[in-house]
């Protein structure tokens, strides 16, 4: 035995030895392999299902949300699309459409790559209990949320009475009013401070704006896309007190709330990172919130897979890595993986690898057994000890709250503070405790894994109704095969463990794809990784927020630059620049065509302008040209860019067809570092909701359609008439650029300056502008309690103009009645305020369209107002203006320079902010000032004089004549002219300036200036706070009289139409593999009527287009006035615009 010992002892050695030396690449070759090799050993032994019958009656062609259970008003939903995975979600616990979205699964239901994947998964947790019939006999109690098919036992329910016995959503978690589940980052469309989706429990007084319950930080993301809802069993009554067989009381003093009492706190998890692009996660926090203890519970997840969609999900293949095998890579256990054998879904869609992964299990701290060997035993996350010692004094030490800067309970006590409860021992969500302790630290829990696996094929045997089943199936070390070429479902299991009465443990899964399996495995590898970091991982730059102006064949893009100060958790302060996308589908998979190491899509391929350059721009900096680190098992190394400088406004006019949708996203991204984090983009999210059909865009994203104006439309400029500086005389570079016309208001600006930046409630001395609108700005507004409201416009002036009144004229003072935080354009009603609560208000008020910029180098990074960017090139001294100094109105090239004076006491000269104009005549008809021995300051005649010009209107100036080459009391060239600052008298306190000299003479240049020769003393002056500028600009306007000369420019698109064109749109039908089909009628008059014939005088149907400056445009579907599409063959369009004219076009359709 001792020399096995040491036999195997030198194999191990050995083995861990050659693992060291390996590189990342070989090691993950080795681990790829590993998992061929036992899906090779392993699938050829699963039972195959020879049936394809069995279990294959899913219906689709239900209506969708039509039903045929009793619906919640409670119920919410949310389509999560925060990378390149889609999934519509319910707050009753279901993932994917499951019955009430069937119809639409090919876009609800977890879509990569234009295809569905699942029917619908769900947590369930199932529990051991004393019948109250007879306390010594247990029986066991299953929660889920499966809205399935009315087979008998897919659904839990009660079908006599129509009751189910699902998860409920809990309120208090959504806005009540909407139909969404909260979700962050979200809009706030009513700009009453609470984004849409968000309860009014989430507000934050001290902070005074509402916050986000992170997952580890209040107010803080984890994730680049979240989702939060809660739900309970309260309504799993199938052992109430009407059944005579076995009872199952929870509440001692409520026998009405009924299953077993348990709370669930779900989050959903999107990276757009394209590491972790191809995944999504979700967590899932159970608490016992009842009265009694649960001493043998399971958690668990049910799974139905639907590769390909409900036609195409009987020949299923799927093959389970239990937990057991060490000789596989962790990242690659606990999963199963699904594939279709053909690899081709409906309509052909090609499908690839779906991988579902079970990750975090609840956990066992009283086994004395280290679970999860981490090296503690039996540690958990409500002993209020810091398990792991990772709690850290100078980073953690941030309150309850898990904010700084709160003065919150906790903070900067010197110790650990863990979370509080809710008043039914659930988690609070808004105080979810310090990092690294307690729940918010995964590793102090001592997880149990995953302890059972089974599967079956659907509506067979495997039916979640049936309680005990389910719980035999969930029996730890109970694991099983996998029937493949089949409609499989499948059930995760995680137990045995106990919760006590207010205890809280979690479980937690992603699904994840690849092209192939390696892609898939790649993926794991970062799946792994995010969990292992408590669900955390590299996070890209804030979203930019951009504009879009579609014009006739391009279209102009602009942002702001929020980004640029963007803070990563991991590597701080790393923005590096912006890249655009552009693409004919709102997820932009199309695009996504730059492949990695394995020939797996990965990368999106930017946008390239008219030299085929990559619409790239980044800092100019140590990061360029390609990052240092590869992504992970791709590669693949990004491309950060060339040190261009950063721009934020773009006009795209690269092959942009008229009439074309096309979708943009402006992008984000950092320079990770170089040390193993390569760079993240942020992501490019544009939501086509399935149930309304709107189209939701992030910040980031936008659609537009280019095309020409309305016909007669007059496009409006900014001239020099419009632009005047009335006041000051600095004369650094001031431009006021047109990015959207569109947007151009009859408008009076101001352009002032100011030496004093307020920075809080400190003042500072820095040069700065704002430019400020002469109209006033009135918008409504609800107030709720004294919670702050959003207004439109930031930077708002508490001037006379500032008003505030309800509905009925009533006008309330201002810190009496409301309080108004001017700088972040926010208004809430005082504690005392006599307005009344829950209720609509108008407000009256200027503001700062341009507040504090120092933007003052010709940076493009001024916000953009009313459709206007400025840009201002400042001097950064006071300086002669070589470039702008010349001798005027003749041939003269005699080299001159300028300088502050060489003679005089350093307190009494200094540059003087001017321009001059120095005449010379053949007479000495002018004076100038020499100082003589003995004598003094005394006047000479002289041939020249000089003139302070700056503002236009001449004025004398007084000179020195400061002899160099000969002392004649005459000018000769080499002398120098030294300027006296104006309103001098010329004695010798007066304070000295600039002196000009005009060159020495030296051979072959002897010309001296002579009569009526000019020359113009430039300097550079930096602006102050004497400088005012003023803009007036016009709208645009519609000529009507040039419309009827332009109806003649009317035309159809495409003209012959054939069989399908590439403007109609890219997103497909339901159940079809095309968009809707269309034409355009281009360049119309803003209100028209057009009438479309057949060659033989039948009307086919009416179009009335009434449109505003922007667009000229007008589709048709091709369906007549009955709904039914139209024959192909030549038809006749008439367009009658009033008071304009009319026009008749003919076209065709050509199948």
């Amino acid at each position: 035995m001792l020399r096995l010992n040491k036999y195997f002892l030198f194999i191990v050695i050995l083995t861990v030895t050659s693992y060291s030396q390996e590189t990342v690449e070989q090691r993950r070759n080795r681990e790829h392999q590993a998992v061929i090799d036992y899906i090779n050993r392993t699938y050829p032994n699963y039972p195959v299902n020879t049936n394809q019958s069995l279990g294959s009656d899913k219906s689709i062609g239900l209506n969708l949300f039509k039903p045929t259970v009793r619906e919640n008003p409670e119920w919410k939903r949310y389509l999560m699309n925060g990378n390149n995975v889609a999934v519509e979600i319910w707050n009753y616990g279901g993932i994917g459409p499951g019955l009430p979205g069937d119809a639409l699964r090919d876009i609800l239901g977890l879509v990569w790559r234009d295809a569905p994947y699942i029917f619908q998964f769900s947590p369930i947790i199932g529990a051991s209990v004393p019948n109250a019939l007879n306390p010594s006999n247990k029986f066991h109690i299953i929660s889920d949320g499966l809205y399935d098919f009315s087979q008998a036992g897919l659904r839990d329910e009660n079908t006599s009475i129509d009751h189910q016995y699902w998860w409920q959503p809990l309120p208090g978690f959504a806005d009540p009013n909407q139909d969404l589940i909260a979700s962050n980052p979200t809009f706030d469309s009513d700009r009453d401070g609470k984004p849409d989706s968000w309860p009014r429990e989430w507000y934050n007084a001290t902070l005074g704006e509402y916050v986000w319950p992170g997952y580890l930080v209040q107010g803080e993301n984890n994730a680049d896309l979240e989702v939060l809802w809660s739900m309970d069993d309260r309504e799993n009554n199938e052992f109430g007190i009407d059944n005579q067989v076995a009872q199952y009381f929870p509440f001692v003093n409520d026998s009405a709330r009924s299953g077993l009492g348990i709370q669930v706190l779900g989050r959903g998890f999107q990276w757009a990172n394209s590491l972790a692009s191809n995944s999504i996660f979700f967590q899932w926090s159970l608490t016992n919130v009842s009265d009694k203890p649960l001493d043998k519970v399971v958690f668990g997840i049910y799974g139905d897979p639907d590769l390909g969609g409900n036609d195409d999900n009987q020949d299923d293949n799927g093959l389970f890595i239990p937990p057991t095998n060490m000789n596989i890579p962790v990242y690659a256990r606990n999963m199963v993986y699904f594939f279709d054998p053909d690899g081709v879904g409906e309509l052909n869609v090609p499908l690839g690898y779906l991988g579902c992964k079970f990750l975090e299990s609840p956990g066992n701290p009283v086994d004395g057994i280290d679970n999860d060997g981490d090296g503690m035993i039996d540690e958990r996350q409500d002993d209020g000890i810091d398990n792991d010692l990772d709690w850290n004094l100078e980073t953690d030490d941030v309150g309850i709250d898990g904010i700084p800067n709160t003065g919150d309970f906790g903070e900067g006590n010197g110790a650990p503070t863990a979370g509080q409860r809710l008043p039914d021992g659930s988690p609070d969500p808004l105080q979810p405790g310090e990092p690294n302790f307690e729940y918010t630290d995964l590793d102090e829990s001592d997880q149990i894994g995953l302890t059972s696996f089974n599967s079956s094929t659907w509506n067979t045997d495997l039916k979640i109704a049936n309680d005990e089943d389910i719980w035999n199936r969930c029996i730890p070390g109970n694991f099983g095969d996998i029937e493949q070429t089949a409609d499989i479902v499948f059930i995760f299991g995680s137990g045995y463990i106990s919760l006590a009465p207010g205890e809280t443990k979690r479980i937690s899964m992603a699904f994840l794809f690849g092209e192939n399996l390696n892609d898939l495995l790649v993926t794991a590898e970062t799946v792994q990784e995010i969990y292992n970091k408590n669900y955390r991982f590299f996070k890209p730059p804030t979203l930019p927020k951009v504009a879009a102006v579609p014009d006739d064949k391009k279209v102009t893009l602009y942002w702001d630059a929020s980004s640029e100060e963007s803070v990563d958790p991991i590597t701080g302060k790393d923005f590096e620049g912006y890249v655009i996308y552009r693409s004919t589908r709102p997820d932009f998979a199309d695009i996504q065509v730059i492949t990695d190491g394995h020939a797996s899509s990965f990368l999106y391929e930017p946008l390239r302008d008219l030299d085929g350059f990559e619409t790239k721009w980044d800092l100019n900096n140590e990061w360029r040209g390609y990052h240092p680190v590869p992504y992970q098992g791709r590669g693949l190394h990004y491309y950060l860019g060339d040190n261009t400088g950063l721009i934020h406004s773009f006009v795209d006019s690269n092959n942009v067809i008229n009439g074309q949708t096309y979708y943009y996203a402006v992008v984000s991204y950092d320079h990770g570092d170089s040390l193993g984090i390569p760079p993240s983009e942020t992501t490019k999210k544009i939501t086509v909701d399935p149930i309304t059909g709107q189209t939701i865009f992030n910040d980031n994203t936008v659609m537009v359609i280019p095309g020409p104006r309305a016909s007669g439309y007059n496009t409006p400029e900014i001239s020099n008439i419009d632009f005047q500086h009335p006041s000051g005389i600095g004369n650094g570079d001031v431009e006021f650029q047109i990015l959207n016309d569109l947007e151009i208001k009859d408008e009076t600006y101001t352009l002032t300056f100011s030496d004093t930046l307020n920075i809080g409630d400190s003042v500072i001395t820095a040069k700065n502008y704002s430019v400020k609108g002469e109209k006033s700005i009135t918008e409504s507004f609800f107030l709720f309690d004294t919670k702050f409201a959003n207004l439109s416009k930031q930077n708002i002036i508490n001037d006379e103009t500032l008003q505030v009144k309800d509905k009925n004229g009533v006008i309330y003072q201002n810190d009496v009645d409301f309080i108004i935080d001017y700088e972040q354009g926010k208004i809430r009603r005082t504690d005392n305020s006599s307005m009344p609560n829950n209720s609509e208000f108008t407000i009256t008020y200027h503001n700062y369209a341009v507040y504090q910029s120092q933007a003052l180098h010709e940076e493009d990074s001024n916000p953009v107002f009313d459709g206007i960017l400025l840009k201002i090139a400042d001097h950064n001294i006071l300086e002669f203006d070589p470039e702008k100094s010349s001798w005027i109105g003749g041939d003269l090239e005699i080299p001159f320079t300028a300088q502050l004076s060489t003679i005089g006491v350093a307190t009494r000269k200094m540059l003087y902010p001017a321009d001059y104009d120095i005449t010379f005549s053949d007479q000495n008809e002018y004076t100038a000032i020499k100082n003589v021995p003995g004598t003094g300051f005394t006047t000479i005649p002289v041939n020249f004089k000089v003139e302070e010009v700056t503002s236009g209107v001449s004025r004398p100036i007084l000179v020195f004549l400061n002899e160099k080459e000969k002392n004649d009391s005459a000018f000769t060239r080499g002398d120098g002219l030294v300027l006296f600052k104006p309103s001098s008298t010329g004695v010798n306190t007066d304070t000295l300036t600039w002196e000009i000299t005009i060159s020495k003479v030296i051979t072959g240049d002897s010309v001296y200036p002579g009569s009526g020769d000019v020359l113009r003393i430039s300097t550079k002056r930096p602006f102050n706070k004497q400088d005012v500028f003023s803009l007036e600009t016009n709208a645009g306007t519609i000529n009507q009289q040039a419309g009827a000369s332009l109806l003649d420019n009317i035309y159809v698109v495409p003209n012959p139409y054939v069989g399908s064109s590439v403007l109609e749109p890219d997103n497909k039908l339901p159940s079809q593999n095309r968009g809707e089909r269309r034409i355009y009628f281009e360049n119309l008059p803003m209100k028209c009527t057009i009438r479309i014939f057949t060659l033989s005088g039948e009307l086919v149907t009416t179009l009335e287009h009434n449109e505003g400056m922007d667009n000229g445009r007008e589709y048709w579907n091709l369906l007549n006035r009955d709904g039914f599409s139209v024959a192909y063959g030549i038809y006749i369009a008439h367009i009658e615009a009033p008071n304009i004219g009319e026009k008749l076009i003919k076209f065709a359709l050509i199948k």
